[in-house]
């Protein structure tokens, strides 16, 4: 899972990641019934943080765009 976790969270973007990072909550959302309860926690955990990052992040091209 960590390895995973290394390489899901590698990435160079430009412009918002905004799309970005809800390109990464639909893959995470089909872990959470993931037979293995640290997977799904694991991508629970994720899921929201990416929700967290979209709000700061939707805030941020607001700013630059304005």
């Amino acid at each position: 899972l960590d390895n995973f976790s290394s390489r899901f969270n590698s990435y160079s973007w430009t412009g918002s990641l905004v799309p970005l990072y809800e390109n990464k909550i639909q893959i995470l959302k089909g872990l959470l019934n993931h037979k293995h309860d640290n997977v799904s926690q694991w991508a629970a955990i994720y899921i929201d943080y990416y929700e967290n990052q979209i709000k700061l992040e939707k805030n941020k091209d607001e700013e630059l765009y304005l």
